[in-house]
């Protein structure tokens, strides 16, 4: 005999061999009281925080640092970049 999580007794006969169980409840009613018993309230969840996301004006655009590049016109070999916008100088 063993007693579940709600309270209630039970028995389990085992039939060797065949892997079959047989569990009977042997107090339903006690179970049955015991569910109808009112609960606590409990309080309500807090909703998750919201994650703080900068908007996108106040965000700087990621840029390369000055620096000699390929040149994305293909007219020179090199072109200065100079972190913010192509220069006339090449190389």
């Amino acid at each position: 005999m063993s007693t579940n999580t709600r309270g209630q007794v039970r028995r389990t006969v085992r039939i060797p061999g065949a892997g079959i169980y047989n569990t009977k409840v042997l107090n339903p009613k006690k179970a049955a009281a015991k569910e109808s018993a009112p609960r606590k309230a409990r309080a309500p969840k807090k909703p998750p925080a919201e994650p703080v996301v900068a908007h996108e004006e106040s965000m700087p655009a990621p840029a390369a640092p000055p620096n000699w590049y390929p040149d994305p016109q293909g007219i020179a070999t090199w072109r200065w970049w100079d972190g913010q916008v192509w220069t006339q100088h090449t190389a």
